[in-house]
């Protein structure tokens, strides 16, 4: 990753999700020009499957929402097929592909509901690093 992690948290960028006080998973966010976009969701590998990234993602629509967004955005590496299943499933549709910074990307954009607040399914809460 060439982010600049020290910079994001100064923005308010990062949140983590938590569990037993450990922090399990973290998400980048934030507005661009294009709209919301979603940098980063990462989570530890022995929960990985466990819907901790699946709460990261629904937290970062509520976020989205609450902004005033209507839609928002990430992008994956190519090889990565098992996000690009999870963000299929979840109602993200391909927009793009491009070589960037040496990978293949692919990008999706999800539309969100019309109404503010929580996003339907979304149960939890992250915290601002």
């Amino acid at each position: 990753m060439l982010l600049d992690f020290h910079a994001h948290t100064q923005d308010g960028h990062i949140w983590v999700a938590e569990y037993e006080n450990a922090i399990v998973g973290s998400l980048v966010q934030y507005e661009t020009t294009e709209g919301f976009y979603i940098d980063t969701v990462a989570t530890v590998p022995h929960l990985r499957g466990h819907g901790v990234g699946r709460e990261l993602l629904m937290f970062a629509e509520h976020e989205a929402l609450r902004r005033g967004f209507d839609s928002l955005y990430l992008c994956t590496n190519s090889k990565m097929v098992e996000n690009q299943a999870l963000y299929m499933k979840i109602g993200y549709v391909e927009y793009e592909r491009k070589h960037m910074a040496g990978y293949d990307r692919i990008f999706y954009r999800k539309a969100l509901p019309a109404t503010k607040g929580r996003p339907p399914g979304w149960s939890g809460k992250a915290v601002e690093v």
